[in-house]
């Protein structure tokens, strides 16, 4: 007598079970959105939010500097002890000696899909803490003939700065903290 068994009908059962699980899993799912973790394995800090108390007409202290600027322009900024970070307009080379500051170039985004153009790159000056009370002489440097616009922050209010430069030529702007005064200085 020639028996084949019940093992070929099981393997067949459980493949169609398996399928059909997957397949009502899917469907289940598919109207679901999915969160995609941007720092996998990194855990998230709780906050701490306070209600105020009562509500002052007092502004709030400034207590950051940031200056940045999508133009085709250099920065060179010297803090009141005369520290100096940027693009050195005497040497062509680039300068940090102004601890707690960072300067930089920060590459604009791209949109992966190209339904939207790419974000323009961006220069960046500012502080990690909060920065030295003084006078800060920050000079602009053109690197492509035209216009310029740079946006100073104290704090999270922001002042735009608009100007005209020539390749290699300066314009130098006298920044007060924290007061948050700009002038421009004379050429």
């Amino acid at each position: 007598m020639h028996q084949k068994g019940f093992a070929p009908i099981l393997l067949v059962l459980l493949i169609v079970a398996i399928i059909t699980s997957g397949g009502i899993l899917f469907y289940k799912n598919s109207g679901k959105q999915k969160v995609i973790d941007p720092h996998p394995g990194v855990k998230p800090v709780p906050s701490v939010v306070q209600k105020q108390a009562s509500v002052s007409s007092t502004p709030s202290p400034i207590d950051s500097l940031t200056i940045t600027s999508t133009s085709k322009i250099e920065l060179f900024v010297t803090d009141p002890k005369g520290r100096q970070i940027g693009l050195s307009p005497t040497t062509k080379k680039y300068v940090n000696t102004l601890p707690g500051a960072f300067y930089g170039l920060q590459q604009g985004l791209v949109d992966d899909t190209g339904a939207r153009p790419p974000l323009p790159d961006m220069i960046q000056f500012g502080f990690l803490d909060t920065p030295q009370n003084g006078i800060y002489i920050v000079q602009v440097i053109g690197i492509k003939e035209g216009k310029y616009h740079i946006d100073v922050y104290f704090s999270s209010t922001s002042t735009p700065i608009d100007g005209v430069l020539k390749i290699n030529q300066i314009d130098t702007y006298k920044i007060e903290f924290p007061k948050g005064t700009i002038e421009k200085l004379a050429q």
